[in-house]
């Protein structure tokens, strides 16, 4: 059987201990600090960078040619092929760095498909299609099945503060200002391009809790729909226990937001993804 390897950056969520499981390759994109010290956003990394980050002061930047070229030509090494699934490209210019490192390989072995999602829903979208690499998908089907299954998958958070999505230029100003003065919690959604965009609104962050819960219950979750949880240090009373009811009821395995999408969101909120099976 031919070998498929799985790639990952920064901008997913998966623990040092996952990717040395599923042998993720793994590209950090650097975390940049107000004194100019840069550091790669390596898996180990977590929630001992919570404090530098809720300070709002660290910024990100996408990984060297150089870097992505290392991790392609190892993973050629030991596997036939690689796939690479980078953070959105509506998010991070990771994506068209890696396609130009692929045309200047001139390789047809290395595959980099725009994932259109962060965090935790690239985790969902690799642990599904490595179901399908252990069932012997064929390399070149690899785009086909991800196109389908991208297509039924759901990614639902909210964040008790927008001030981090405002600094990154990810929310208008207005929204912000409106959001702010009226308390109003939006229902936040991955759309199909790889935005971040607010699907409804409420006042209040059990009212947000409470529709998220009602669309999950709606929708046919079952094994293969690997439902994920992201947070980080919540404030609000009711985000830890309404994860726990997600992993109590559909299995869904609760993480720790990591420090890259941290300094983009913030570390104070929820989110869920699966796939609709």
């Amino acid at each position: 059987m031919l070998k498929i390897r799985i790639i990952v950056d920064s901008g997913s969520n998966f623990t040092a201990e996952e990717v040395a499981k599923y042998d993720l390759g793994w590209i950090p994109l650097h975390i940049v600090y107000p004194d100019g010290r840069i550091i790669d956003d390596e898996p180990h990394l977590g929630q001992e960078l919570y404090d530098d980050i809720a300070t709002g002061k660290l910024s990100t930047s996408q990984p060297t040619p150089e870097k992505i070229r290392t991790v392609f030509e190892e993973t050629l090494s030991r596997y036939d092929y690689g796939v690479y699934l980078p953070l959105s490209s509506a998010l991070s210019g990771t994506y068209m760095a890696a396609k130009m490192v692929v045309s200047e390989m001139k390789t047809d072995r290395i595959k980099v498909i725009d994932s259109k999602q962060i965090t935790i829903g690239i985790d969902v979208l690799v642990m599904r299609i490595l179901e399908e690499i252990e069932k012997g998908v064929d390399f070149c089907r690899i785009e086909e099945l991800f196109n389908d299954i991208r297509s039924r998958q759901r990614f639902y958070f909210l964040l008790e503060t927008l001030e981090h999505l405002k600094r990154g230029g990810r929310i208008g100003r207005a929204k912000y200002v409106v959001g702010t003065m009226l308390r109003v919690v939006p229902l936040l959604v991955i759309d199909d391009d790889g935005y971040i965009n607010a699907s409804k609104k409420a006042r209040g962050v059990k009212k947000v809790i409470k529709m998220i819960d009602e669309y999950v219950s709606t929708d046919n979750i079952g094994p293969s729909s690997h439902m994920h949880v992201v947070l980080g240090r919540p404030k609000h009373k009711d985000i830890w226990p309404f994860a726990h009811k997600l992993q109590s009821e559909y299995g869904a395995k609760i993480k720790l937001v990591r420090p890259l999408t941290a300094i983009h969101v913030g570390i104070w909120g929820v989110g869920v993804s699966y796939i609709v099976e």
